[in-house]
């Protein structure tokens, strides 16, 4: 066997083995994975086109960890905003790095995870659970905002 056919060869093996390691990852992890590959399409969109602040990118980041914080606690239709601030500021599901745990020298709080959320038009709405009201963010209001960004 000549040289081009063992690279062939070799490629192929290479091929078959990258493909058989894809499909063994849970269907959770790669949607995981094609959700990440667009938030980091926009962040290099935003970055390439250099007409957005750096509020927009705190926007953008936002929606996209908020994106990990829904998908960490399945597929629950709505999540309390108490619930969310924790998983923001306590690294539960986002990187160590994020900003929420030092928003402005201080943990991000309900009042500005509502008006970064505004810009989008998600609101947070009143639930009432075992006889208090409780303010929770629906999965639904975020769906056509992270197809768009």
């Amino acid at each position: 066997m000549n040289d081009i056919e063992q690279e062939k060869t070799d490629l192929h093996g290479q091929i078959k083995e990258g493909i058989a390691q894809v499909k063994r990852m849970q269907a959770t992890q790669i949607r995981q994975l094609s959700d990440t590959m667009k938030m980091m399409d926009t962040f290099i969109d935003i970055l390439e086109s250099r007409q957005h602040s750096k509020r927009d990118l705190i926007g953008v980041l936002l929606l996209a960890d908020m994106k990990k914080v829904f998908d960490h606690y399945g597929e629950s239709d709505k999540l309390q905003t108490q619930l969310i601030l924790e998983a923001l500021t306590g690294g539960i599901c986002v990187a160590d790095d994020a900003p929420w745990g030092d928003y402005r020298g201080k943990p991000i709080t309900a009042h500005a995870l509502g008006r970064q959320l505004r810009k989008y038009g998600i609101k947070s709405r009143q639930v009432r659970s075992d006889g208090r009201n409780t303010r929770h963010y629906f999965r639904s209001d975020f769906e056509d905002v992270w197809s768009r960004y």
